[in-house]
């Protein structure tokens, strides 16, 4: 039990670590609205922040940590030379590769805004690729930071990766307050740039304390080195869904009669990847490298035991945060982002955005955890059919949906990031199936019997949230941070009681440690006092 305390308190550290760097990302994304709105400017900016990164996830992103992890994990104590000198070679072809990536991405940025943001004004098309050439070189310390966070977690340190995203966004903050009116929306590229070679940055200490060392050496001849580029490609095509749909809201977005749609439906994305990233990174950050340990040491009952759990635990977080943002939305939209130039047309479109994400944030959660699982166990097949299926629901949604726009009520946003969500939950859908048949003792009975206890109660929480919600502020306020903060408050506190209480009365696996570990918690202060 003290070892089981111990990870729930490690656990509990790193989702309040990422719940920080979330809010600070929120933040930024606060003032990147309050300054530039929906105009041009914003419009730009939202075509060309999004390019690189999306690329490099598309190309590298989960592949890093999916190849990486495993393999620096299968050194045993006795090799920590040999595990360094692998570790130096990842790095440094990552460093090789996201280098000319970044060449590439600054020649050609005409060209992929051409094809990735076809209905962008002449204006917005050109001040974004002047951002694009400045901010496509951020993805080589985009890769850098991605393998020295896969050292030091499998070393057991969680906390300072964790909270590296919080350094890039405060310093992105700081450029907001004190030097954006003077070197505006181009010195705000720069500043991503600083702001990502810092996260790089602050990893540095925490790696001296350890017994890594960094040496320039590419060698591929390690069998480690082989077995983990063999899996490159797999895993690289199994991160695709995220990053794809980012691309395919990019394109579709602007084809809808709503006002600055691309900006609209940047802002939802990003609120969508705060409220959805904060308990999943959390979780998978922690159970990933203890999976791969347990599966290369053949432990199946262990295995299954941490899975089961893990995902258990993201289900009784992350429902009753579902059901409160799409009972929500809209006074999430105002609360967060209703202030400067952000216009009460903007706070419309963008909730309309942010509604059609919130219904896919469960099957978004699923899909992190499950494929993390699949590489743990060297399986890479299923997260890439899942990505396949999960990006062309996405499309055909968005195809079959956009023949409606025209003779709809319903706004076209809704449906752009409705089919991006209905491609999450398909893609989670498979892989749960897969699960199931490729690897023994997760998806059985007794877990699904308790995974429908816990959509039970998240539904039964949802209609006493949407009905709290229409009752105390039937028409969400588009002016008054004050009203939307207490209605956000009083609906979401009162649904998760409900949802913890049904949770209860159907006596959900997990209730019962919560109920251990408060019970020896309690003893343990009697005795003291």
């Amino acid at each position: 039990m003290n070892n089981q305390r111990k990870n729930a308190f490690t656990v509990f550290m790193m989702i309040a670590a990422t719940l920080l760097a979330k809010l600070l990302g929120m933040f930024r994304g606060v003032f990147l609205a309050a300054s530039y709105g929906t105009d041009i400017q914003a419009e730009a900016f939202a075509a060309a922040s999004k390019i690189p990164l999306t690329f490099f996830d598309l190309l590298l992103g989960a592949a890093i940590l999916g190849c990486f992890i495993p393999a620096y994990n299968s050194f045993n104590q006795s090799r920590t030379k040999q595990a360094n000198r692998f570790a130096c070679t990842f790095l440094n072809i990552v460093i090789l590769l996201t280098g000319i990536m970044s060449l590439l991405g600054m020649l050609f940025s005409d060209s992929l805004l051409a094809v990735l943001s076809p209905k962008l004004n002449p204006q917005s098309a050109a001040l974004a690729s002047k951002l694009l050439k400045i901010m496509f070189p951020m993805i080589t310390f985009t890769g850098a930071a991605y393998v020295l966070v896969g050292v030091l977690q499998s070393k057991g340190s969680f906390i300072v990766p964790s909270l590296i995203s919080a350094v890039s966004n405060g310093a992105i903050i700081v450029y907001f307050l004190f030097f954006d009116q003077k070197f505006g929306i181009e010195g705000l590229a720069v500043a991503y740039i600083i702001a990502w070679f810092l996260q790089l940055a602050v990893l540095v200490y925490p790696l001296c304390k350890t017994d890594f060392r960094y040496r320039l050496c590419i060698d591929l001849k390690m069998p480690e080195t082989k077995k983990a580029l063999k899996t490159v490609f797999p895993i690289m095509a199994g991160s695709w869904l995220s990053p794809a749909t980012v691309l395919i809201g990019t394109y579709f977005s602007p084809f809808t009669k709503e006002a600055a749609p691309l900006a609209a439906f940047d802002y939802a994305n990003n609120l969508f990847i705060i409220i959805a990233g904060i308990i999943t990174y959390g979780l998978c950050n922690f159970i990933f490298p203890s999976l791969s340990r347990l599966s290369s040491q053949g432990s199946a009952k262990e295995y299954a035991k941490a899975v089961k759990d893990g995902l258990s635990a993201m289900l009784l977080i992350i429902v009753p945060v579902c059901a409160g943002v799409i009972a929500l939305n809209k006074q999430l939209v105002c609360l967060v982002y209703m202030r400067g130039n952000f216009s009460a047309q903007s706070a419309v479109s963008t909730s309309n955005a942010f509604l059609g994400f919130s219904i896919g944030i469960v099957g978004y959660s699923l899909i992190e955890i499950l494929n993390r699982v699949f590489y743990s166990k060297g399986k890479t097949s299923a997260p890439v059919v899942a990505a396949v299926i999960g990006i062309a629901v996405n499309i055909i949604s968005c195809i079959t949906l956009s023949l409606i726009f025209p003779h709809s009520t319903i706004p076209s946003l809704v449906y752009i990031s409705g089919a991006a969500s209905l491609g999450l939950c398909a893609a989670s859908a498979y892989l749960l199936f897969k699960c199931k048949k490729e690897i023994d003792g997760v998806v059985d009975r007794a877990f699904l019997i308790n995974c429908l206890k816990i959509l039970t109660s998240g539904l039964l929480s949802f209609g006493i949230m949407y009905g709290l919600a229409c009752l105390t502020d039937t028409h969400f306020s588009l002016q008054s941070f004050v009203s939307n903060f207490l209605t956000c408050a009083v609906v979401f506190v009162c649904g998760t009681a409900v949802f913890l209480a049904f949770c209860f009365v159907f006596k959900v696996s997990q209730c019962k440690d919560i109920l251990k570990i408060l019970n020896i918690s309690s003893k343990k202060k009697k005795e003291g006092d």
